[in-house]
Order: C-alpha cells, then sequence, then structure tokens
C-alpha cells in the first residue's frame, strides 16, 4: 500500500514572469486556497500519510505557509534544493525519505480533480495484484515492422538505386518472455499507392497484391 508522496515544488515558474519572481508558484491560489495545499489535502484524503517536499525557489515562504501537515492529518518533510538543477537532481534528494518502497511522485503545482488520487492508488494496488499473481493477459509490446531499404529494388529519396534484397525489422518488448515474433507479410506489386490505398489493399486482398507469407523473425537481444 502506497503511503508515501514527493512533490516537487523548488522551481521559479519563469513562464508566469513577475507573478512568481518573488513568490513561489505552488502557493498561488485556486479558488481561494493555495495550490499545494489543494495537492496536500487530496492526498491525504486519498491516504497518503507520509509528504517530502522538494522546494527551492522561495522556500521559505512555501515552508512556513504549508507547515508540517498537522492540519491535514499527515507528516511533511522538506528537502531544499539550494541550486535549480532539475526535476531529476530535486527527486534524488528525497531519495532517503522514498526508501525501497513505492510511492505517489508529482508537482506541487498542479491542480487536478482529487479524487484522481484514489484512483491512482487504487490502480497501483490492482496493478500489484496482477504482477503478484502472474495473471497479466497484456499481449507484449511490439513496434510496427520496418524495412530497409525503404524502397528495395527501387530509388531511395528519387536518386538512389536501392538493392532488391531487403531487411525487414522491429523492436518487441515483453517482461513475461517472449519466444518468437511472426512476421506475415504480402507483396503489392501494381506500383506506388498512397498510404490508404496500400493499406487496404494489403488487408483486403485482390488481384494487386500476393498471397500471405510468414516468416519467424530471428532474435537478437537488446543490451
Amino acid at each position: 500500500m502506497i503511503t508515501k508522496a514527493i512533490l516537487l515544488a523548488a522551481g521559479r515558474g519563469t513562464r508566469l514572469g513577475a507573478i512568481t519572481a518573488t513568490y513561489p508558484k505552488a502557493l498561488l491560489e485556486v479558488g481561494d486556497r493555495p495550490i499545494i495545499v489543494r495537492i496536500i489535502e487530496g492526498l491525504a484524503h486519498a491516504g497518503i500519510e507520509e509528504i517530502a517536499i522538494v522546494t527551492g525557489h522561495q522556500a521559505a515562504l512555501l515552508e512556513a505557509e504549508v507547515g508540517t501537515g498537522a492540519h491535514a492529518g499527515l507528516g511533511i518533510i522538506y528537502f531544499r534544493q539550494e541550486k535549480l538543477s532539475g526535476t531529476a537532481h530535486a527527486l534524488a534528494l528525497a531519495r532517503d525519505f522514498a526508501g525501497e518502497g513505492q510511492f505517489l511522485f508529482g508537482w506541487g503545482d498542479i491542480v487536478v480533480d482529487p479524487t484522481n488520487y484514489r484512483r491512482v492508488l487504487k490502480a497501483a494496488r490492482s496493478a500489484d495484484a496482477v504482477i503478484a499473481g502472474q495473471t497479466d493477459a497484456t499481449p507484449p509490446t511490439v513496434f510496427v515492422p520496418q524495412r530497409e531499404p525503404y524502397n528495395p529494388g527501387g530509388m531511395e529519396w528519387g536518386t538512389q538505386p536501392q538493392p532488391s534484397d531487403f531487411t525487414v525489422w522491429t523492436f518487441a518488448y515483453d517482461v513475461s518472455g517472449l519466444n518468437a515474433v511472426t512476421l506475415n507479410w504480402r507483396v503489392d506489386g501494381d506500383g506506388e499507392n498512397p498510404i490508404a490505398s496500400i493499406q487496404n489493399e494489403t488487408y483486403a486482398g485482390g488481384s494487386e497484391v500476393g498471397p500471405w507469407n510468414s516468416e519467424i523473425m530471428t532474435i537478437a537481444p537488446m543490451p
């Protein structure tokens, strides 16, 4: 169960110009309440118990306004990004707080419907159950096949003749252990066609295309 959250609130908010020159963006009010206060209350209602906030620009103002989180029934601690060095660096500052467990990560200046936090945490619990039970029926990710050269036996970009032999490749990703990828192909031999026409002819068949062929692709593991 996820009970920790990390919020990034160190940025300068440069796109808001003078509005955030001397004031934290996360403290700007929406509906008479600071953005980050809305976020914290939404997280508390969703079941979050501890929040780490990474501050930077006008950090003291934000920390004084938000406080310890007691008003929302949770605990809040702060990590300061003394030099604004990007969001990855900011998140790394809270590494010890996160520990080895799961946590919810977000920005301290993005307003969403607070019910979304509960939905996200529920989805995470469902995903944990699927992983633990090994019942995931989601198919592997297989990218659209590509060919090299793109126009075998023809001209590349209208200037360079290309060989008739070509290679078809794709990229497949599957943590459950994919054993093989089979390429199904057929030849459209009536010349150049618009994209929509090529797709329609390929799948619908007809006198313009040949029969389907199948070929098991050679596996080349990626690093």
